[in-house]
């Protein structure tokens, strides 16, 4: 044996011992430790602090219920001590009744979307609730926990979750999510955004996720070609996402996923961006147990939830709303802790699988997004950046404070977090409006007088029989050389006022009258810019759409405005001022111009900037128009139950959006045995009335009405503002006529009870009808002169003053189709709330219909007419738009939430 080897061997002894010294040594400081962390530990009672799960929930007041049953299903399964973050527009104390444990707490914050999703908002799809995703994106700026688990309200917990929030994150990973169990991406890919991952499952499987409309009888394949997460359950690493800059990194991906599926809309919202987020950043989501957010309804299951505990149940809203689920055992879960259901059933413990192994599915990332027709690897641009600049937006006004109103709304609605609003005038006299508004920044030129249309006509009147309009014939061109030759000043020292202020950002210049088309328009154009010299060049509707069909895609002098393009204030300087500017037509000088100086070029054939609805009756920018002119409500109130409803409505009427437009409300009320609460308002007239007669709206009102436009209203309706500005134009261009948006046919004298949607009509029903106060007149002169024409006085007024109207200017009744959500039906929510017994109405009583007949009978023999069929309608929107912004649908959403019993 080697020397060194025996030498090792006689130490040995020695050597035990002295490792014998050493551990009992090292035992006995720990020991120690231990002791001396007790005694300076500040325990309080004795106990040790426990571990707490943050939990965020998103959800409007009337989804309440929804939410509360994630905390009592929380609650009902879990020890651990709880931090729930509720983010909503509802009061805190809807919780306070809760029978929860001492251990959790609540943490409310305002339902408000970030800067960041306000500007991705313009790829989302107005009708989906999806804008809550971006608020799910933005926690890490809303919160201050480290890491939270975020739930749906269709989700409804089921065990301890504890093993999906005690988890760590892999390095680069910021979110933790399951895999989708749907199939909508595997059956249509491109309806999703980029798909960059692919998963391979064990080996041994002999089955995999399969799609509803190819179900297998046997599943042999042991790879598919991509898959989706679920954004419904998330594990977030807050402060790694804070660390990150996650918000940026989010913009940037967004904008060029957005390039890459040709700026389509996100059809799954949040979850289209989290999932193309891996596109370019294929470390960022791991993923989350399913049993974490097992999908009940998902036809994708086998592979991707194999034999796993189930702790949180996603029943997705569909799911809740089929009457076939009500038997499902996690419905009735989600039922019972909801209040609204029975006695609990015995669930599932496991997911189901065909497979005898738990192994999740492996994720791999895939690029080229191989299952979908984009080409996921086209340039990407490096200047998204460009999208978070300063927006100013310059409106030009002169002698029309209300127009100007409307725009400065308009404007201010937009959800672009980075907006200046600039005002530019060349009249002394419209400064004083201007000033009204203390957030604006101003640019008062010189004083200058408008090219009147007798200087036109004096120039050009040769070349168009309908001067100062343009011919749309083949003379149209030689008319705008002449009227384009004719001098004015103004723009030029307008775009030189612009160079001297040194702005910095996207410039979009508008008129008075226009206004953004929605609150996302300026989203939108942001989206479609590149760098800096990007023209982007898009529709608005200024009566006309420009640029047109045969136009779009190239600059041409007549079909082109200046809101038709949006550009960045840095190509002013390369602009020549030298020749041209300053002579009419400087919209399409200064495009011409600054398409000579960009590199990028992007026409957008969307319309995002329209004209008020009542520029075709008032006249454009050049025409003063010092007020709008202004309308009548009149209501009749009778019922106590609905008193509420009438004390809310006035005053949103009184002080809400459409007040500007309202000269007076006239309530006609008509119970004498009730006294309506005083109100002081000057806007209000209350009538009190000694008999209960719904003629008293007529007769009795005429006196108190200062407009000729009056808007007759039944008291369980309340009618947004785009609803009234929608009405007043048809009434502007069709005073003789009878307006409403409910309109009713009838048939061999008999009144049918029947919606009119696109069918023809014959009467508009009181309950919103608008016309002229002359038939006030008439009426009343009526029934003073024919006091036995109607014995029964209940049901015949409305229908009386269609046959009335009819037969004295021989012009039929109009329909309007209002933009939608523009008229709240308070019966309608309550009843479909189960409460609408509460508030009564007229067509409750027995008999309706066969007033109504009569009615019809009496009006048709006393007038000796038939009113013919009427087809046409008046409608209000623009390219699917409402034609004026509703200004704040907060004040509305609180009307009628307040108005719920």
């Amino acid at each position: 044996m080697p020397q060194n080897f025996r030498e090792r061997g006689t130490l040995s002894g020695k050597n035990t011992k002295q490792r014998r010294i050493h551990r009992d040594s090292k035992a006995f400081a720990i020991l120690i430790l231990i002791v001396v962390l007790f005694l300076y530990t500040p325990w309080e009672f004795g106990h040790v602090e426990r571990l707490s799960i943050d939990i965020a929930l998103i959800f409007t007041q009337d989804l309440t219920q929804d939410a509360t049953q994630v905390i009592k299903s929380y609650y009902a399964y879990n020890s651990h001590d709880a931090v729930f973050h509720l983010i909503t527009d509802a009061k805190s104390y809807a919780f306070e009744d809760l029978n929860v444990s001492s251990n959790f707490k609540f943490q409310t914050y305002k339902l408000a979307t970030s800067r960041a999703g306000n500007l991705l908002a313009g790829y989302l799809h107005d009708k989906t609730a999806n804008q809550f995703d971006l608020i799910k994106l933005a926690l890490h700026e809303i919160l201050s926990c480290d890491k939270v688990l975020y739930l749906d309200i269709d989700t409804t917990i089921v065990s301890d979750i504890s093993e999906c929030y005690f988890r760590g994150f892999h390095p680069g990973s910021l979110i933790s999510l399951a895999i989708d169990m749907g199939d909508a991406c595997q059956e249509e890919p491109d309806k999703c955004w980029p798909l960059a991952q692919i998963w391979e499952v064990d080996k041994t499987s002999q089955c995999i996720n399969y799609l509803s409309s190819n179900m297998p009888a046997k599943c042999i394949h042991t790879k598919i070609r991509s898959f989706q997460y679920n954004f419904g359950v998330a594990l977030m690493d807050l402060n790694g996402m804070r660390r990150k800059g996650f918000t940026l990194m989010l913009i940037r991906s967004v904008i060029e996923n957005g390039q890459i599926v040709g700026h389509k809309k996100a059809n799954y919202g949040g979850q289209d961006f989290v999932n193309s987020m891996v596109l370019q950043y294929p470390e960022i989501v791991q993923v989350l147990p399913c049993g974490c957010n097992y999908q009940t309804a998902g036809v994708i299951r086998t592979v991707a939830c194999p034999n796993q505990k189930i702790k949180i149940a996603h029943l997705w809203s569909s799911t809740l709303k089929s009457e076939a689920n009500e038997a499902d055992p996690f419905v009735v879960h989600f039922r019972h802790f909801s209040g609204t259901g029975v006695n609990l059933k015995p669930l599932p413990l496991h997911s189901p699988s065909l497979t005898a192994h738990s192994r999740l599915p492996i994720p791999f990332h895939d690029p080229l997004c191989s299952t979908q027709s984009y080409h996921c690897q086209t340039a990407k641009t490096s200047s998204y950046f460009s999208a978070l600049e300063p927006v100013h937006i310059v409106t030009r006004t002169k002698g029309r404070p209300d127009f100007f109103k409307e725009n400065y709304y308009s404007v201010k609605s937009q959800k672009h977090p980075f907006v200046t609003h600039w005002a530019v005038t060349t009249s002394v006299a419209s400064r004083s409006y201007i000033q009204e508004y203390k957030d604006l920044e101003t640019i008062f030129l010189p004083e200058l007088d408008n090219l009147t249309p007798a200087d036109i006509c004096s120039s050009c009147g040769h070349l168009s029989s309908k001067c100062p309009q343009a011919p749309m014939d083949l003379g149209r061109q030689e008319f705008l050389e002449c009227f384009c030759s004719l001098g004015y000043p103004a723009n030029k020292i307008l775009i030189n006022a612009l160079r001297q202020k040194g702005l910095q950002g996207w410039v979009l210049i508008l008129d008075d009258d226009n206004m953004m088309v929605s609150d996302d328009a300026l989203s939108r154009l942001l989206l479609r810019t590149k760098s800096r010299r990007s023209l982007v060049i898009f529709r608005s509707y200024l009566g006309r759409i420009t640029p047109s069909d045969a136009n779009f895609g190239r600059i041409v002098r007549g079909d082109i405005d200046m809101t038709n393009f949006f550009f960045h204030s840095s190509m002013l300087k390369h602009v020549d001022l030298r020749i041209g500017a300053e002579k009419r037509c400087f919209d399409y000088f200064l495009v011409s111009e600054l398409a000579k100086v960009t590199t990028h070029h992007e026409w957008l054939k969307e319309e995002l900037v329209v004209s008020h609805p009542y520029r075709p009756v008032l006249g454009g920018l050049g025409k003063a128009v010092l007020s709008f002119p202004k309308l009548t409500i009149v209501m009749t109130g009778y019922d106590e139950r609905r008193m509420h409803l009438l004390q809310r409505t006035i005053e949103s009427y009184c002080n809400g959006p459409a007040a500007g437009y309202i000269d007076r409300i006239i309530l006609v009320w008509n119970n004498p045995g009730i006294i309506f609460p005083e109100n002081h308002n000057a806007k209000l007239k209350l009538l009190r009335m000694g008999q209960n007669r719904l003629n008293n709206r007529w007769i009795e009102t005429i006196d108190h009405i200062r407009t000729d436009a009056v808007l007759v209203l039944d008291d369980d309706l309340m009618v947004r503002k785009e609803a009234i500005v929608c009405l007043m134009t048809a009434f502007m261009q069709n005073s003789e006529r009878i307006i409403g948006p409910f309109a009713r046919p009838v048939r061999n004298q008999k009144y049918v009870i029947e919606e009119v949607t696109t069918g023809p009509y014959h009467i508009i029903i009181g309950r919103c009808m608008m016309l002229h106060k002359k038939f006030f007149r008439m009426y009343k002169d009526i029934r003073q002169n024919n006091n036995s024409l109607f014995q029964t006085d209940i049901g015949c007024d409305d229908i009386t003053v269609n046959y009335m109207a009819y037969a004295t200017t021989k012009k039929l009744p109009l329909q309007v189709k209002l933009p939608s959500r523009s008229v709240i039906d308070y019966y309608i929510s309550m009843y479909e709330s189960g409460q609408g017994e509460k508030i009564g109405g007229l067509a409750l009583a027995g008999g309706w219909n066969n007033v109504r007949h009569r009615c019809i009978e009496m009006a048709e023999n006393h007038f000796g007419l038939v009113i013919p069929e009427a087809k046409d309608k008046f409608e209000c929107t623009i390219c699917g738009k409402p034609a004026i912004s509703p200004g704040s649908p907060a004040e509305y959403n609180d009307v009628i939430q307040k108005a719920r019993i």
